[in-house]
């Protein structure tokens, strides 16, 4: 596995996350980017099914907010 891509990956998902005020997301992205900065990629596809879970909640959370500015 490719623990600089992970890294790299991780930092940026993790900066776009705190700027839309998705601080669990963005803990998640920074223990993936701590991981890959230490060349660990063990256990990184089930820390990125949790990440993943996380993205479909913050996507859901933003899509029901737009909404509710369009309509209001």
């Amino acid at each position: 596995a490719d623990a600089h891509g992970l890294q790299v990956a991780a930092h940026t998902l993790k900066s776009a996350a705190a700027n839309l005020g998705a601080i669990s997301l963005a803990g998640l992205c920074k223990s993936l980017e701590t991981s890959g900065r230490s060349g660990v990629t063990h256990g990184a596809a089930e820390a990125l099914t949790e990440l993943e879970r996380e993205l479909d909640r913050v996507s859901s959370a933003l899509q029901a907010e737009l909404a509710q500015q369009a309509a209001g």
